[in-house]
């Protein structure tokens, strides 16, 4: 799929930026790019048994407590994802996960878990399916999108 060429058919403003690989939000900051927007992180998750998975979205800032979420999703023994789980689920790999993976997820088999900052934000960064670009991505324009799909969508406060 040309997520780019997805998000201009479904009138999603976005503006795309080359960089250098990056595989961790820190590898980012260290570009010192001036890209608008809200940088997120992202972790492909799942439960004890590996039956279920979740595709998590974060800002920069926002922490993750796998045990409190654990809870809260109603599963025990929460944990990343094997690269292998991410291949097979959602057509990626470490170091290039980002929200729009979501669109190649199949429907019902992964929960896309936003925090409230990324949500609520304007714009957000998202790599498109590589890690040598970012996205900066309407936010508001994306959520009819990210709604409509056969996938749950938890925003979690």
């Amino acid at each position: 799929m040309d997520i780019e060429h997805f998000l201009k058919q479904q009138e999603v403003d976005h503006q795309r930026f080359e960089h250098s690989a990056v595989f961790t939000i820190e590898q980012a900051n260290q570009l010192d790019m001036k890209i608008p927007g809200l940088p997120t992180k992202n972790l492909f998750l799942r439960d004890g048994k590996g039956k279920r998975h979740w595709l998590w979205i974060g800002s920069e800032s926002d922490e993750l407590d796998l045990k409190s979420l654990s809870e809260r999703l109603l599963t025990k023994r929460l944990s990343l994802a094997s690269a292998e789980r991410l291949a097979i689920h959602l057509d990626s790999e470490p170091g290039r996960v980002s929200l729009l993976d979501i669109f190649k997820a199949q429907a019902n088999k992964v929960t896309l878990l936003v925090t409230r900052a990324v949500w609520d934000s304007e714009t957000m960064h998202c790599h498109p399916y590589e890690n040598t670009a970012t996205l900066q991505v309407n936010t508001q324009q994306l959520k009819p999108l990210l709604l409509s799909l056969n996938n749950e969508v938890l925003i979690l406060e």
